[in-house]
């Protein structure tokens, strides 16, 4: 299981919520820690995208600011996953 800055997950969330809905994607992977992006717009933003990339056993999907933002962060850090790798400081200074 790899550490994961809190930083990295707030980045994540305002590149998805810096277009409209369901443009830009972001998903965590909890084994690795790594961050993948896809976007329809943008090329350079998107990544090569495991198959099971909406396994939600191996990654969490970062939500658009619409789909209840920080808060959604916030709920899932009880995730016990997510309490391992981010400390609860972190997380709310990201709020």
């Amino acid at each position: 299981m790899a550490a994961v800055d809190f930083g990295d997950i707030s980045e994540a969330f305002d590149t998805v919520s810096f277009s409209p809905q369901y443009e830009n994607e972001a998903y965590l992977c909890k084994e690795t820690g790594r961050i993948y992006y896809c976007s329809s717009d943008l090329d350079d933003l998107s990544d090569e995208l495991p198959e099971d990339i909406r396994d939600d056993r191996k990654y969490i999907q970062i939500p658009h600011k619409k789909e209840s933002g920080r808060a959604f962060i916030l709920k899932r850090y009880n995730d016990a996953w997510l309490r391992k790798v981010c400390t609860w400081k972190q997380a709310l200074s990201a709020t």
